[in-house]
């Protein structure tokens, strides 16, 4: 069993946070999604990352990005998800 670290993610204020952004809050660091938007300038910052991950898990599967993913949205979530807690795991052994 995989342990989903975006799946029902909250932040510091126990907010739940949609996946792909608390993928994204993980990987920079960031508590909250105000302060994500003030640390990035606004949400231009989040697009521009998810779509980077997006190109970055076709060309792991040698594919070319598709105009439409959302055939791909599972697979892409439990491949985002393995990301996340790889950034956690590093994290977690910088902080120690």
């Amino acid at each position: 069993m995989t342990t989903n670290a975006i799946n029902n993610f909250r932040d510091a204020t126990g907010t739940e946070i949609q996946p792909y952004y608390a993928a994204y809050m993980i990987e920079f660091g960031y508590r909250t999604p105000s302060e994500a938007k003030a640390a990035a300038g606004g949400n231009f910052d989040f697009m521009s990352w998810i779509g980077a991950r997006w190109n970055e898990f076709f060309a792991s599967k040698s594919m070319k990005t598709p105009e439409f993913k959302s055939r791909w949205a599972c697979e892409f979530c439990e491949w985002l998800n393995g990301r996340s807690l790889d950034h956690l795991a590093r994290q977690s052994v910088e902080a120690a």
